[in-house]
C-alpha cells in the first residue's frame, strides 16, 4: 500500500510541477509589465515589492489554474491550491531575481 501511495504522490507532484511551470511561463510577461508599470525603474527590494509581486502573481495565475482544473477533472482540487501557490512562488522568484541582477549590475 505504501508503494502505491508513494507512486501516486510522486506522480501528482511531477504533474503539478509541470502545470505550474506552464502557468508561470504564461503569467510572467504580464507580471513583469505590471511590476514595471507600478514601480517603474526604481529598484526597490523589500517586503512591499515582494508582497505586491506575489499577490499579483496569484491574481494572474488563478484563472489559468481554474481552467486547468476544469479541463482535467482527474486532478484533485486540493492540488489546484498547490499548483496556484507553486506558480506564484516561481513567478515572483523570477521577478525578484531579475530585479536583484539589475541592482547588482548598476
Amino acid at each position: 500500500m505504501r508503494v502505491v501511495r508513494s507512486f501516486a504522490n510522486y506522480y501528482w507532484s511531477f504533474r503539478i510541477s509541470l502545470y505550474s511551470r506552464n502557468v508561470t511561463q504564461r503569467i510572467l510577461p504580464s507580471l513583469q509589465h505590471d511590476t514595471l508599470r507600478k514601480y517603474g525603474t526604481r529598484l526597490l527590494l523589500g517586503n512591499e515589492v515582494d508582497g505586491y509581486v506575489h499577490a499579483r502573481a496569484m491574481q494572474l495565475a488563478q484563472p489559468l489554474v481554474d481552467r486547468i482544473i476544469s479541463e482535467n477533472p482527474s486532478i484533485p482540487c486540493i492540488l489546484g491550491n498547490r499548483m496556484l501557490v507553486c506558480s506564484a512562488q516561481k513567478a515572483s522568484g523570477v521577478i525578484a531575481n531579475s530585479r536583484r541582477r539589475r541592482l547588482i549590475a548598476k
